[in-house]
């Protein structure tokens, strides 16, 4: 039993995660699946009885995660994590894809993701979800038109993406507030989560000046005897800032390998003790 558990295990926590936007959280739904596969009363159905336990209990679990974030202090970003799911497309994995899904209700969040990025039939999700297939054409239909309209930017490939994170890096550094400027869309935004446990805007900063000048600004500063690294966070190159075996900060970007279109920089302790 154990062995046919094993199997399903990462594709439930790669579910699990996209649904919650949490490492942690993940963790506890693929553990509460295995104890409810080990007291089953009959043999289960492996994938397709997982997956529908694993939603269900996300869904129960977002219930309550949307009351905690709508109290959240100041922007909310998720969980930054080293354990993707590749085979399951890396856009998926994005911050960027990751806050667009936080707009969707939570049933939308289940059918798009079960529908579009893990191939389940309209008929499979309308076991899983216990309703009509009409009604899961709806939700999928709607979080694609959703998806669509806020459109997160990817560049084509990860050396792309890593190219215009050092070189906003080296800019900011620099304090080259002109250059910094001319690497963000006019548009550009700036989401710093600290969780109300470290330093971090209260809000979004919206617009290229604004965010041009925040990191220019904060890059003048320190940190004192940081020291930097790129890692792969959720599928794309990330600085972490160490400060010893500590990490004290992440910063990644939403970019389409010409112009940075946001900024994420995950401050929250609690969110940065898995890195």
């Amino acid at each position: 039993m154990q062995a046919d558990f094993e199997t399903q295990r990462a594709r439930l926590w790669a579910l699990a995660y996209r649904m919650l936007g949490s490492a942690s959280d993940a963790d506890d739904i693929v553990q509460d699946c295995w104890i409810r596969f080990t007291q089953a009363n009959a043999a289960p159905d492996g994938p397709a009885w997982l997956t529908s336990v694993a939603t269900r209990l996300c869904l129960d679990k977002l219930k309550h995660l949307r009351v905690a974030r709508e109290k959240y202090p100041g922007p909310w970003l998720p969980e930054p994590t080293t354990g993707f799911d590749a085979s399951a497309g890396l856009e998926s994995i994005s911050t960027a894809f990751l806050l667009v899904l936080e707009q969707l209700n939570p049933t939308e969040r289940a059918a798009y993701l079960l529908h579009h990025v893990f191939d389940y039939s309209h008929r499979e999700i309308a076991d899983i979800l216990n309703c009509s297939d009409q009604l899961v054409r709806q939700w999928t239909s709607r979080a694609k038109a959703h998806l669509a309209s806020e459109r997160p930017r990817f560049a084509a490939n990860s050396e792309l993406h890593q190219n215009l994170l050092v070189s906003f890096l080296t800019a900011c550094q620099t304090g080259d507030l002109t250059l910094v400027r001319q690497l963000l869309s006019d548009d550009a935004k700036a989401h710093t989560d600290g969780g109300g446990k470290a330093r971090a805007a209260m809000n979004v900063v919206c617009g290229a000046d604004a965010v041009a000048r925040l990191f220019v600004g904060l890059a003048q500063k320190g940190p004192v005897n940081g020291t930097p690294e790129l890692v792969l966070l959720n599928g794309w190159p990330h600085l972490v800032m160490w400060r010893g075996d500590e990490p004290e900060f992440t910063l990644g970007i939403e970019t389409d390998g010409q112009r940075i279109f946001a900024v994420h920089v995950v401050r929250n302790p609690d969110k940065l003790q898995r890195l």
